[in-house]
């Protein structure tokens, strides 16, 4: 659409006026992107293909800190939330395998990409990045999972102690007592 024919609607709609001008500039402003991005270009492809390849390194370098941060918790509560942030992570992980997929790769090296090589080599670094962060994923989730259940097993003990505690103590009632233990063998 011309600017004239911009002009015209804006005239004969003048309440829509706003949205016709913001429309006809999102439409002049993606034409412009359009027209000056080089991606024609072969060195686009391969630069774009690194770029994104740089961020998901630095992500998953984050990703990999964040678990290897993690501590093993004193208590229950701390060890089932740090359990349930590092399964988080796992769906963080699954929700950007996408980004690990070799299908932009594929596409350059299918189309004769000069720079097949450089690809060729990105390719191996972006499998070496999915195989570590699964790995470091793997290696953490088994010490977390002990740790609650451990964390979850000393309570339970402490409760039993308590329990046991409190059968030897003559000053005590004993019906509350039976409706505990009741509680405790459900």
């Amino acid at each position: 659409m011309t600017l004239h024919g911009v002009r015209k609607l804006m005239a004969k709609y003048a309440d829509m006026a706003p949205t016709i001008r913001s429309k006809f500039t999102g439409q002049l402003e993606k034409a412009y992107i359009h027209s000056s991005c080089p991606t024609s270009e072969p060195r686009f492809g391969l630069h774009k293909f690194k770029a994104d390849l740089r961020e998901l390194e630095a992500w998953v370098q984050d990703m990999n800190n964040k678990m290897e941060v993690t501590v093993l918790a004193n208590n229950s509560t701390d060890a089932q939330t740090a359990l349930q942030l590092h399964k988080e992570r796992k769906v963080e992980i699954d929700g950007r395998q996408n980004n690990f997929s070799k299908d932009h790769s594929r596409r350059l090296v299918q189309q004769q990409h000069p720079f097949k090589d450089e690809i060729c080599t990105c390719v191996s670094e972006l499998e070496e990045l999915r195989r570590t962060l699964g790995a470091t994923w793997e290696e953490r989730i088994v010490p977390l999972s002990q740790c609650q259940q451990l964390c979850h097993f000393d309570e339970l003990v402490d409760q039993v102690c308590n329990l046991l505690s409190l059968s030897f103590c003559p000053s005590i009632d004993m019906r509350p007592r039976g409706r505990v233990l009741a509680r405790v063998s459900n």
